[in-house]
């Protein structure tokens, strides 16, 4: 039995962005699918909302290896981009579909169940763990049952602002196979090195394609790449690097500022509660007052967490390169 393309079982859930809501399938007992659960948050949001500031409505995305569609559905549906998404593995490739389906973005992703390499060629499948789907990987190989293809012997006839590539382990064959499609639109780059090796020869073609990396996300090692040989792309790197520093530097003085005044109402309240001979002077109904203070407190020291939390978050986008 293939279980590649045997019917799998699948959980449904949802995700928020803003005031966006949005369904998903997901395979059951796979990592993505438990992080949507738990969190009702896109599988990998900060290092998407960064892509995002690159997007403009209307922009074309290549997505390769969209597995069930999570960052396909967040380029469509939040960024208002078009996609173009290839997955390879059959019952990956089903979700997606039912995902777009689901959530009427048929008209912005157009899938394609292909594997993308250096060039056209037929691979099999190395490995499939269905707790972590994300992680299937193919190798290259003439006797293999999967159609690979390059991005340049696809049909993509528009301006491509941005490509993802998350191929595990194929992933500087893609941008190898991009060449042509990369020196025509310059996009950003966005692509996945997991080892120290993956790294290096990522540095190496960035080298050559006249790229400079600005960021890095993920567990696994996911780096953002935009064009830089011109001045013009030298300078469009600097004013984004320049509008980052100063916007992360006010939003965390006023993340501190808010934190003071809540901590400050805090020990205000607090100090009530412990003192309140007066109160008993002034005939005030002293456990119906103590009982209002706690939940001021809870309120309060929720609000401390929440802000702690946001500041916390933004101290990692920071050191991700955010």
């Amino acid at each position: 039995m293939d279980i590649s393309t045997e019917p799998i079982e699948t959980t449904k859930l949802h995700v928020e962005h803003g005031d966006k809501r949005f369904a998903l399938e997901a395979i059951k007992g796979d990592h993505i699918g438990a992080t949507l659960a738990a969190s009702n948050k896109f599988y990998e949001w900060q290092y998407l909302g960064t892509l995002a500031e690159y997007l403009e409505p209307g922009d074309l995305v290549i997505d390769v290896g969209a597995n069930i569609g999570n960052h396909s559905l967040y380029f469509a549906g939040v960024c208002g981009a078009d996609v173009i998404a290839f997955e390879p593995l059959p019952i990956a490739f089903e979700v997606l579909q039912r995902n777009v389906r689901a959530n009427s973005l048929e008209p912005n992703i157009e899938v394609r169940q292909v594997a993308v390499g250096a060039a056209p060629a037929k691979a099999k499948l190395e490995k499939l763990d269905l707790a972590n789907v994300g992680a299937t990987s193919f190798s290259v190989d003439t006797e293999g049952d999967f159609e690979v293809s390059s991005l340049d012997a696809e049909s993509i006839n528009r301006q491509v602002a941005l490509i993802k590539v998350d191929a595990e382990g194929m992933d500087l064959q893609v941008l190898r196979g991009a060449a042509e499609l990369i020196a025509r639109d310059r996009p950003i780059l966005a692509v996945e090195a997991a080892t120290k090796v993956d790294q290096a020869n990522l540095e190496q073609f960035a080298a050559e394609a006249g790229y400079s990396f600005v960021a890095e996300f993920n567990a696994t090692p996911t780096y953002v790449l935009a064009p830089s040989t011109s001045s013009l792309e030298r300078a469009r790197i600097e004013r984004r690097a320049a509008i980052l520093i100063t916007r992360t530097h006010w939003n965390t003085r006023d993340l501190y500022y808010r934190l003071g005044l809540v901590n400050s109402g805090l020990r205000t309240v607090r100090d009530v509660q412990e003192t309140n001979v007066p109160l008993v002077a002034a005939g005030a109904d002293v456990p119906e007052l103590v009982a209002a203070l706690s939940a001021r407190v809870r309120q309060l020291e929720e609000a401390v967490q929440a802000l702690s939390g946001k500041l916390a978050e933004r101290q990692d986008g920071s050191e991700d390169g955010a």
